[in-house]
């Protein structure tokens, strides 16, 4: 017996469940995005690893993630209009 219901999910997440026999209803509205950010906090003050974390996150693990593809190579997610800097290591 089937149920009835509706689920809300991303499309990287919904593109992982292929087996499910579920259908994408609605997809067309910004109101759906669902940003990830990451804050760096500069001060004179700031911790080594906290430094190295965000030099990952904003060089190679973005890259990797905007690189992501899904079927029907549609990008996975995109990033902001403005872009993204590493933080510099301060003194």
């Amino acid at each position: 017996m089937g149920i009835s219901a509706y689920a809300l999910a991303d499309v990287p997440t919904f593109s992982r469940l292929p087996d499910l026999s579920i259908r994408v209803v609605f997809t067309a509205d910004t109101a759906l995005n669902n940003p990830y950010t990451l804050y760096v906090i500069r001060s004179t003050s700031a911790h080594p690893a906290g430094t190295r974390f965000a030099t990952w996150a904003l060089t190679d693990w973005r890259a990797r993630l905007l690189a992501l593809r899904l079927p029907g190579s549609v990008a996975a997610f995109a990033p902001l209009p403005g872009g993204c800097t590493a933080p510099v290591a301060g003194p």
